[in-house]
C-alpha cells in the first residue's frame, strides 16, 4: 500500500489525473493511462523497490476515495504541503458542533 501523504505534490497530481482514466473499462490499454504510470514511477523516483501497476491501481482509488476530506497547508515559504488527518471521530465532533450551533 502507498501512503498518500508520504508522496509529492506532482506524484498526488498524476494520481488525480488517472482517476478519471482509471474508470474506463480496459484502462490498462489506454496509453494515456501508461504514460501516467510511468510519470508517476518518475515522480516516486523509487529505484529499489518501484511501484508496480497493481500498487498504482490501488493508489488511484485511495486517492479517488481521500479527495473529498483532503485539506492542504500552503505556506508562503516554499510549495510544501502536509496533510491534515481528518478521523471519523473529528468529523462526528464537527457535526455535534454544527447541530448545536457551534463552531
Amino acid at each position: 500500500m502507498i501512503r498518500l501523504k508520504e508522496l509529492s505534490s506532482e506524484a498526488r497530481g498524476i494520481l488525480v489525473k488517472a482517476i478519471p482514466l482509471y474508470r474506463q473499462k480496459e484502462f490498462w490499454e489506454d496509453k494515456e493511462y501508461i504514460k501516467l504510470y510511468q510519470e508517476f514511477l518518475g515522480a516516486t523516483k523509487t529505484v529499489d523497490n518501484p511501484p508496480g501497476f497493481n500498487k498504482f491501481n490501488l493508489a488511484i482509488l485511495q486517492m479517488k476515495r481521500a479527495m473529498p476530506i483532503l485539506t492542504y497547508k500552503d505556506y508562503d515559504k516554499g510549495q510544501e504541503h502536509d496533510f491534515d488527518i481528518v478521523t471519523k471521530n473529528h468529523i462526528g465532533s464537527i457535526v455535534r458542533n454544527a447541530r448545536r450551533g457551534e463552531n
